[in-house]
């Protein structure tokens, strides 16, 4: 086997270019490198039969996942395609999703799909009732009569005790760094978690989700919806937070959130699935709860802009967590 060449994306383009030939038959006769996403490696292909996009999958970030799951998640992804859910086409060779070169990159091909990401909180009306029906839809497909041999979700809630615990040490953390700031801001996430009623986790479906669903991962068109992309996650876990994820990503500005917006989203996705009245602001709740500890921590001061936007999101619902119920209680 030759070495691995995944420190240089030339050099790494043309082993995967020499597969997607040796695979796929494609005779590429331009490649655009998309630098989107994190470590994986994606280029739009032009080929004689057709556009294409490539994604190699990086080795360092592939340690942190089951190699498994992602082949499962994968495979969920082709059959939601085939059943009309909008997200691309997967390329097979030999019955196989995922494949490998010469010196162990491991990638996948699918269609290009045509389409544009918005910025968060920026997406019409008509694109949030479009997103809604196929998340509904998406969630219908993975979980109406599907046995599912899962004995946990990826999230499990940690006990309120701890969570607690765990936000006063943040706070004492800020403080002896000098960062009065953010010990604010820990004090905050503190008192959002002692006034958190954990008895709503017990509410919450289990089911197969996409747990990536936010603005990045989402083409609209126009007025409606291209694409989902990217299931790599796709777990066992909670489908609604699918649903929060997507809402907060898609309709909270600055201003707050727009409820036109959030509105037509959960009618889009009642065409599909049911989804109780009220229910949203129980489901934010429990994203804040799953998220606030991923992106509010004592280095968020250097945030990245996606990063930094997932702490604002977090922060918002723990300033507002008390108003969810009289903001989507309606809804």
């Amino acid at each position: 086997m030759k070495p691995i060449v995944e420190d240089d994306p030339d050099v790494l383009y043309q082993e995967l270019e020499s597969s997607c030939k040796h695979y796929f038959g494609l005779d590429v006769q331009k490649a655009v490198q998309i630098k989107r996403g994190w470590l994986n490696l994606k280029w739009k292909l032009e080929t004689s039969s057709g556009v294409y996009l490539l994604k190699q999958y990086n080795a360092g970030r592939l340690k942190k996942y089951s190699l498994e799951d992602l082949r499962d998640a994968l495979q969920f992804h082709q059959q939601l395609q085939a059943e009309g859910v909008a997200c691309p086409r997967l390329l097979t060779h030999n019955g196989e999703i995922m494949q490998v070169t010469e010196s162990g990159q491991l990638f996948v091909v699918m269609e290009y799909c045509p389409g544009y990401t918005v910025r968060p909180g920026t997406a019409k009306e008509s694109q949030m009732y479009a997103l809604g029906c196929q998340t509904g839809r998406m969630h219908r497909l993975l979980n109406d009569n599907a046995p599912l041999p899962y004995k946990e979700p990826q999230f499990l809630p940690p006990g309120k005790e701890a969570r607690v615990i765990y936000w006063k040490n943040a706070c004492k953390e800020a403080e002896a760094d000098g960062k009065a700031w953010l010990a604010e801001i820990m004090e905050l996430q503190l008192k959002a978690t002692e006034a958190f009623d954990l008895t709503v986790l017990g509410n919450v479906a289990k089911g197969l989700a996409h747990r990536d669903l936010w603005v990045d991962n989402i083409l609209f068109e126009e007025d409606g919806l291209s694409a989902i992309l990217d299931f790599d996650r796709l777990r066992y876990d909670y489908p609604e937070l699918d649903l929060a994820r997507a809402v907060i990503s898609c309709s909270l500005q600055e201003t707050g959130f727009q409820t036109d917006k959030v509105k037509a989203c959960l009618e889009g996705y009642r065409k599909e699935q049911s989804f109780a009245k009220g229910k949203l602001a129980e489901s934010l709740r429990m994203l804040w709860y799953m998220e606030s500890e991923w992106w509010i921590n004592r280095e968020m001061d250097r945030h990245s802009a996606s990063p930094a936007r997932f702490a604002e999101e977090m922060l918002w619902l723990s300033r507002h967590h008390r108003q969810l119920d009289e903001l989507f209680g309606n809804i």
